[in-house]
């Protein structure tokens, strides 16, 4: 049902969760980040 055709993969969602937790996103404030796919997109 995504745009993607398919359902992600552990590696791609941790790789969401592993930016929130890195340096590169400490400037990131208040911010939903959706991993779906393109689903919502559609």
């Amino acid at each position: 049902m995504t745009p993607m055709g398919r359902a992600g993969t552990v590696d791609e969602i941790a790789a969401g969760a592993l930016y929130l937790c890195s340096p590169a996103s400490s400037y990131v404030t208040g911010e939903a980040h959706v991993i779906d796919g393109g689903y919502r997109a559609r």
